[in-house]
């Protein structure tokens, strides 16, 4: 708004507007590069086993974040 409009209002500064959307806007795309940046890690563990009532094998997965 800051540089788009040319209008004087006396309700609101539209300069200052804009210059809070400009770093909102800023702020945004830095926390989104650090966001694409960051490193994902995942562990997955597996167990099998043996059900000790009916003899069926058991496979149990656990995925942590």
């Amino acid at each position: 708004m800051r540089f788009a409009l040319n209008v004087s209002t006396s309700v609101i500064d539209l300069a200052l507007v804009g210059n809070i959307l400009m770093g909102a806007g800023a702020v945004i795309f830095i926390l989104g590069i650090i966001a694409l940046v960051r490193k994902r890690r995942s562990v997955e563990t597996v167990s099998a086993g043996i059900d000790p009532e009916n003899g069926q094998q058991v496979t149990e997965r656990k995925t942590v974040s």
